[in-house]
Formats: structure tokens, C-alpha cells, sequence
């Protein structure tokens, strides 16, 4: 069955849950400790053999992180029909991995699971629950769908700006990097930046509410602006100190992304779960 984005949705069948349930995200407050995520729970195989709907989940997402290949569309596993004690188990079996995204506009949060390439997605608005296998979530993919095709300047630069302007100016230059998937990193940290540079910097390029957090050694925090392709990428220490401030034109940050090789990877220890199980 296809959907209206032409993704081929793949239902698992079994009994029908109670209703769409958002996970929640630990994402907005910045963590006081170093990032940590939580490991895949084995369940007893009693335990999974009584959950069917969840065991023909694992067995779908092992086909099809085996199935994806790089530049494909990201692959949907329906979970919406699942019952609730199938949908926990679900959770419990992929565990929280690095990356959480949400967009609050569009009601949507995003979860890796510890299985790189392998996310949770609740979809509030159009009551989807599903998940996806493929370097990012869609609805990152889809970030910009709202914003300034470049950065709004002002008439005038307000007194105190200092290099905010050529900051600006030299990502205009670079926006066509994104029609050839490429990239260009501006390192924000190495400029001598006023406070007035920073609140030119917020003004012209705008803050969306789509963010996402990618927790390894510390913490990064990826922020959508209002200008398409640009990013504010920003990383922080174990004490939430600023350590490295950039912007990205870029379709999706590479921090956030899985890489192809780890999604052929997450087929295998998704199988190595139901093999030690049964």
C-alpha cells in the first residue's frame, strides 16, 4: 500500500493497538552528564514468542536494512496495528540510540533505536506510528519545506555588527552546493563574533522549532534555521560548554546521519537479538 509521499508503507499485522501513542523525547533541556544511550533489552523467548506482531516487526526491519540501498528512499515499517504489550517490547528490543529529532510544528519526533539506520517515528498529525530504516527520517529531509530561499538582510546593518555581513554573504554564495548534495561549514568559533553579530546572524536567518540532538561524547544540537539548507551545529561538552559553533548549508548535517555500512551492520545485530532469543 502506498502513501500519499509514494513511500510504500508495509503493515505488520496483529491486533490493533488502543490508539497512536508519542514516544517522548529527552531532547529540549541539554543533559548535565555525559551522553549516554540505552542498550537493546534481550527478552526471554517465552516473552517474544508470545509477542508475534513484534517478532514479525525485528524480521522486517532485518529485510529491510538488508534491502536498503544508498540514494534509495527510506523504507516505512507500519507499527500502528501492533498492540500496546507488542509496541512496548518493540521499544524495549530497539532501546534509544545517539540521535532524537522533533518537530514540534508538524507534530512529529524521531528516535534512533541502538540499531543505526533504524528509527521510531510518531507522526501525531496524520496518526502514524511507524518505523523507518535509512540514514535520516524523512521529516528531516523535509525541514525546509516552509523556509526563505536566503537569508533575510536587513536594509541597514545595525550599529556593533562587525562580521555578521560577510558571514551571510558567503553562505548566500554557497547555497547552490545543495542542488549537487554537497556541503559547506562556516566555523563560527574562530570569528571574532559581537553580540550584536549573533542577534544579526538569529534575524536574518531565522530559527525553525525542527532540531534534533546527537548524543556521543558530549552533546551536539542541530537547530533547522528559516533559511533553506542552513543549520546551526553546535557542540557541546560534558558541562554543556559551547565548544565548537558552525553553521552548514548542507541537505542534513553528517552528525546526524547513519552511514550505509552501519545500516547493512544493524541487519546482522538485529538478527543476532532473535537468535540469541530463540
Amino acid at each position: 500500500m502506498s502513501n500519499q509521499d509514494g513511500h510504500v508503507e508495509h503493515p505488520l499485522s496483529g491486533p490493533a493497538g488502543s490508539g497512536f501513542e508519542e514516544p517522548g523525547l529527552d531532547y529540549l533541556p541539554m543533559p548535565k552528564g555525559m551522553g549516554t544511550f540505552s542498550p537493546a533489552v534481550l527478552p526471554d523467548p517465552e516473552v517474544l514468542s508470545d509477542r508475534e506482531g513484534t517478532l514479525r516487526c525485528l524480521e522486517s526491519v532485518i529485510a529491510g536494512a538488508r534491502r536498503w540501498q544508498p540514494d534509495e528512499r527510506n523504507i516505512h515499517l507500519d507499527v500502528s496495528t501492533l498492540s500496546d504489550a507488542e509496541r512496548r517490547l518493540l521499544d524495549e528490543v530497539l532501546g534509544d540510540g545517539e540521535v532524537s529529532a522533533r518537530l514540534p510544528g508538524h507534530g512529529v519526533v524521531a528516535q534512533e533505536s541502538v540499531f543505526a539506520g533504524v528509527w521510531r517515528v510518531a507522526d501525531a498529525a496524520a496518526g502514524r506510528d511507524r518505523l523507518e530504516i535509512g540514514p535520516v527520517p524523512d521529516c528531516l529531509l523535509n525541514a525546509f519545506a516552509e523556509a526563505s530561499p536566503a537569508p533575510r538582510l536587513p536594509e541597514q546593518w545595525p550599529e556593533g555588527v562587525m562580521n555578521a555581513p560577510g558571514v551571510l554573504s558567503e553562505l548566500t554564495e554557497h547555497l547552490d552546493v545543495l542542488s549537487n548534495n554537497g556541503r559547506h561549514v562556516i566555523n563560527l568559533s574562530l570569528l571574532p563574533l559581537t553580540p550584536e553579530d549573533h542577534e544579526c546572524l538569529d534575524e536574518a536567518l531565522g530559527r525553525s522549532e525542527t532540531a534534533v540532538l546527537s548524543r556521543g561524547y558530549g552533546n551536539c544540537r542541530v537547530t533547522a534555521t528559516m533559511t533553506a539548507g542552513v543549520w546551526w551545529v553546535q557542540y557541546f561538552n560534558s558541562v554543556d560548554v559551547l565548544i565548537l559553533n558552525t553553521l552548514e548549508v548542507v541537505a542534513v548535517p553528517d552528525v546526524v546521519c547513519a552511514a550505509p555500512e552501519d545500516i547493512a551492520d544493524s541487519a546482522d545485530r538485529v538478527a543476532e537479538v532473535l537468535e540469541v532469543t530463540r
